[in-house]
């Protein structure tokens, strides 16, 4: 097997006995990384849920994106800007040239399996963890 991009890496990965669900979380990037050194368009989130696939064989694979809100702790709803990123990791052109590797079925499976996007002052409202949970370093 080659591995030309390296490993997958999400922030986070969560595993039951049926599911696996990859999260990619983004604190100060403005945008989703949609590239890698060897592939010109390659949806990190996508790339994820492909590697959890070939890892977890049998296991339905989802994904999800976790940003930070516009706002104080209350900011429990993702932007218009954060929604329009999340639409585009299912867009066509962005399934087709992230997984060429993949079939039509494959990759609509994929698309099926991105859940959505959330905040992470929801995700600390949810579990009642203070916002922010930590001091950023610097």
């Amino acid at each position: 097997m080659f591995v030309l991009e390296g490993e997958s890496r999400p922030d986070a990965l969560l595993e039951t006995d049926t599911y696996v669900i990859c999260i990619e979380g983004k604190r100060t990037e403005a945008v989703c990384t949609t590239h890698t050194t060897w592939m010109r368009t390659r949806s990190q989130l996508v790339r994820h849920m492909d590697a959890a696939i070939e890892a977890f064989p049998g296991k339905r694979v989802l994904g999800m994106l976790i940003v930070e809100g516009d706002g104080d702790a209350t900011a429990t709803t993702p932007s218009a800007h954060w929604q329009t990123e999340c639409a585009a990791q299912t867009e066509s052109t962005m399934l087709l040239d992230s997984l060429p590797h993949r079939n039509a079925i494959q990759r609509e499976q994929i698309a099926r399996g991105i859940v959505g996007v959330t905040t992470w002052q929801a995700v600390c409202q949810r579990f009642r963890l203070p916002w922010p949970p930590a001091a950023d370093l610097d």
